[in-house]
């Protein structure tokens, strides 16, 4: 019964992620895994945003939120790569990435127990390979 619960918190991101051409289909892997890199709130929150780059001024509209507490949201998403900051004319754009690239690029930025069990989630080499590159180049700093 869990399962379901878990689908209906992250039903909308999962829409959310499908407006992309390089869609996420729903599965009970791929809420998993989001599950492992979303609290719930943060679900809700990353299903609202739109598909283009947009602001903290955006956002702060769109999750009706003070600008302090929506800036704080936003950096801690970009912090573990969840969306990607980019600064245009002086300003903080954001924008979430497609979802593969999200969902790896966010997986590598998780502590390595967490990285391990997304890896035999997803059970991939390409992945697999990103956590161990990650590892040796983390070794190195």
């Amino acid at each position: 019964m869990a399962h379901h619960t878990i689908k209906s918190s992250y039903a909308r991101l999962v829409d959310r992620l499908n407006r992309f051409p390089q869609g996420a289909p729903p599965s009970d892997l791929l809420y998993k895994i989001l599950a492992m890199l979303f609290s719930q709130k943060e679900a809700e929150w990353v299903a609202m945003l739109p598909i283009k780059p947009f602001t903290a001024d955006k956002a702060r509209r769109i999750w009706r939120m003070n600008p302090t507490e929506t800036r704080k949201v936003l950096d801690e998403l970009a912090g573990r790569a969840i969306l990607v900051d980019i600064e245009q004319n002086g300003e903080s754009v954001y924008v979430l990435p497609p979802p593969m690239a999200a969902l790896l690029g966010a997986i590598l930025k998780l502590p390595p127990l967490k990285q391990v069990l997304a890896n035999q989630q997803v059970k991939s080499r390409y992945l697999e390979a990103l956590i161990n590159y990650n590892e040796k180049r983390t070794d190195l700093n």
